[in-house]
Order: structure tokens, then sequence, then C-alpha cells
């Protein structure tokens, strides 16, 4: 290489893929226009300069490799490198587009230094245009748009885990994304075009055992922390657990609501009748709820525990799942050995029932136990068909003999 070299650098406008932080707002779908991944701004610095050897302008063609560092002596290992062979030069004037990897320039200070060759030349802060300013950290984006949004950032890739705006806070009282309205707004606004739960315009996720995903507040005296509208025909609300892809809780679009949770109703044994088949019986009611059934003499006889049921809860038909007796009897060979859970249809007065529920088994358990009964089918309560009871035939060995009933208790569930 002959003689010294100098270089005079104009560094043009800083052509970067910036990532902001806004939302969109709108009331309708979102249009299609030019804008798309062919022909966005390209990730490319435009450099200028002109290179003298000995003071004497320079033409022909040069290799010249571009460092960018993060540090302004430029001595750290460059955050990017950009070479450039054969680069023409015409009366020292040279040109040259440089790809550059949009994520090192994140609004951190950067320093470029030009190798001509084997020579290195200066260290140069990179300067931004007046614009750029607005895609530093910290920057501030301010307007007065009646009908427009401060920042609008759309992503139209078709395919992958792409997004409009992705925000990230490491402070334990940040917040990866924040939004804050002063007038009669949104704060934060999200609309999508998609379809299910991948397309959902607005996505909450923190992944941390003891994490909460999203959080609403509101001081209003007089307005809800949170409106749900569904224009369509599905619910209002879903809630899902870790099992399954049914949800364990939805808000109807009519208000009803359904929940995988079971209800549960109990009734204690001082609502048992004799059944008028054996008139005899003797109940003997406790305090605490149960009841103790004695005869005047051996044999069998039948008694009736009737329950009152919710048959809508919150707009949504009850399913009896399970009927539990809970008893004692003083001695084995006094027992309960049928049990029958009847359902009887309200709008008739001639005796029509459904029996939803056998069990022929021996319960002669001395110590206070319970036994179960699952309905076999009419198990789904309507309108017009409640009115539940169980009828019971205990076995009494000896007329001294005492069956205690503590009570019964239905587990419920909902439909579906």
């Amino acid at each position: 290489m002959k003689g010294n070299r100098s270089f005079i650098v104009v560094l043009g406008t800083l052509l970067l893929l910036a990532l902001g932080t806004g939302w969109i707002h709108a009331q309708g779908v979102i249009s299609a226009d030019a804008s798309t991944a062919e022909n966005m701004v390209n990730s490319q610095i435009a450099y200028q300069g002109v290179l003298r050897e000995g003071g004497t302008p320079v033409t022909g063609s040069r290799n010249i490799v571009f460092n960018f560092f993060n540090n302004n002596r430029c001595s750290n290992t460059p955050v990017e490198t950009v070479v450039k062979d054969h680069v023409p030069v015409i009366n020292g004037l040279f040109n040259a587009n440089l790809p550059v990897d949009s994520s090192k320039f994140n609004g951190q200070g950067i320093w470029l230094q030009v190798q001509v060759g084997s020579v290195s030349l200066g260290c140069e802060a990179i300067a931004v245009v007046p614009y750029a300013l607005s895609l530093r950290p910290g920057a501030k984006i301010i307007g007065n748009l009646s009908d427009d949004s401060a920042l609008h950032a759309e992503n139209r890739a078709t395919a992958g885990n792409s997004n409009g705006v992705s925000g990230t806070a490491f402070s334990a009282q940040g917040s990866g994304v924040s939004g804050v309205n002063l007038g009669n707004g949104h704060g934060v606004s999200a609309l999508s075009n998609g379809a299910g739960a991948n397309g959902a315009a607005l996505s909450a996720v923190n992944p941390a055992d003891n994490g909460i995903a999203a959080i609403a507040i509101n001081h209003s005296d007089g307005n809800p922390t949170l409106i749900v509208r569904n224009n369509g025909n599905g619910p209002l609300w879903q809630g899902f657990g870790v099992s399954g892809n049914q949800p364990n809780f939805q808000v109807g679009n009519n208000g009803s609501v359904r929940s995988s949770a079971d209800s549960y109703i109990f009734v204690p044994g001082t609502e048992i009748r004799v059944h008028e088949s054996t008139p005899d019986l003797h109940i003997g009611i406790h305090s605490k709820g149960y009841a103790r059934l004695s005869p005047n003499y051996a044999g069998n006889r039948f008694i009736v525990i009737a329950a009152t049921l919710p048959s809508i809860l919150y707009g949504q038909p009850v399913t009896i799942k399970e009927i539990r007796i809970y008893y004692q009897t003083s001695d084995s060979r006094s027992y309960i050995y049928l049990n029958r859970i009847f359902r009887s249809i309200g709008s008739e007065d001639d005796g029509t029932y459904y029996l939803i529920a056998e069990d022929k088994g021996v319960h002669d358990s001395t110590s206070y136990s319970s036994y179960a009964l699952v309905p076999f089918g009419h198990a789904t309560m309507s309108t017009d068909m409640g009115f539940l009871s169980a009828k019971i035939r205990l076995h009494f060995d000896n007329p001294n003999d005492v069956i205690t009933i503590g009570g019964m208790r239905i587990r419920l569930g909902h439909q579906g």
C-alpha cells in the first residue's frame, strides 16, 4: 500500500428494524396493504466515505472491513463485522451498503472502525438521525393523533411463534408491557383475526410456580374491574386447569355458569320418615342430627329420606352423581340390605317416577360407616322432574337392636 491513507466519512441514515411497544386499537378487521415482507426496509447501513493515499484521492477498488464496537476505543471484540471486497473507489469517493444484525443495534452506543487492507482507520461514534432517537431505550413517542395510534406494530407472518409486540421486564415490580389511558379510552387494546387459543388477541403467560399471568385493578366505585363481551353465540368466559382440554369453569353467553367442581347437598337423619307399610317403627331424633331406629318386634322395616335439590343451578341442569348413606348398627345381625333412589315427576300426580339407583348389598357395620349408590340413568334434573327420595329397607334381628342413620349426602355435577 502506498503512503498513508486517510478518509472522510459521511454516515447515512441508519435503517434498522425496530421493536416498538404499542397496541392496535380498532373496531374492524385488520386490512392488508403493500407492507409485505418483500418490501420492508432492509437492515442496512448506507456508508459513504472519501479515501486518500498519500494525500491523493484513490481510484480503483479496495477490500474494506467494517468493525462495530460497543466501546469508544474500539478495543473490545466487535459486536458486528461486515466484510466488503472490491469496493469501487472513484476519485476517493466510495459507497457501501452494510447488512447488519438489527438485534445488535438495540439502543446501546456503537462505534465504527474501518479497516482498509491491513490498516485500521479511526474509531468514530455512530450518530443517529433525529427520528431514530425515538427508538432508544427510555425514548418517548408523543403526538396528538385523533384517530390513530402513537405507535403501531404489525407482524404479518402467518406461521411460527410470531408476535406483533413483545415486551420483557426483569424487575420484580415491572411489567413486560404497560398501558395507561388518561382519557376515556383503553390503556391496552388488542385485536386479532386469528381463530382458537393460538389466534387470541391477547395472551398472558407466567411460567413461575408462584406467578400470576394477569392482574386487573380498578379504583372505580361504580364500574366493574373487568368486562367480557362475546358478540357471537360462544361462551363469555372459560377457565382451564392442568388436566384435559375441557374447561373447568365456563360462563355462557346467557349468563349460565358451569363448573367441573362438584356440589354437595346434605340431608340429616332427622328428615327420616317411616314408610306407610311399617308404621310401628320408632324414630328417635337426636339433637346432633342423626336418627336412632328401633322396632317393636323383629323383622323388616322401611324408611324414606326425601331430599330437596336444585334442578337448575346458575342456569345449568344439575346431574346426580352419587348418593351416600351414613349409618351404624348396634349388632351386625341387624342391617340395611336394600336401597332404592327414586326421582318423581312433579307435573303428574299418578305416582310416575324413575328408579335411578339401586343397592342390594348388606351393610352391617357396627362402627359409623357409609356406602354409596351411583345412578345408572335419568340422573339429570330438569324444571319439572325432581323430588328425589331414598327408600331404605332395614332388617332387625332383635327388637332391642338399633340402626342409626346419620343422614344422606348427594353429590351433584353440571350436565356435560
